[in-house]
């Protein structure tokens, strides 16, 4: 099963914020923090129910070493 990743606003708004963080601290950081970023994103994507079930539908992946978190639902709009 595959599943389609969207990021709400506010989740958007968190990760164009974190990237900027990284990238006050050296264009190389952020684009290891994107690339690790996209890396688990496809992974959810490829393999939702590989990660932790932490409160019904709701799984969370982990992003190391910076141990950013995300969290995904099935939702009515990207069900199968």
């Amino acid at each position: 099963m595959s599943l389609t990743v969207r990021f709400l606003p506010e989740a958007q708004a968190e990760f164009d914020a974190a990237v900027g963080w990284y990238n006050d601290r050296g264009a190389d950081l952020a684009k290891d923090f994107v690339a690790r970023i996209r890396a688990v994103v496809k992974r959810i994507s490829a393999t939702p129910k590989m990660h932790a079930a932490v409160h019904g539908d709701v799984r969370k992946a982990v992003v190391s070493p910076s141990r950013t978190s995300f969290f995904t639902a099935k939702t009515s709009a990207n069900s199968s």
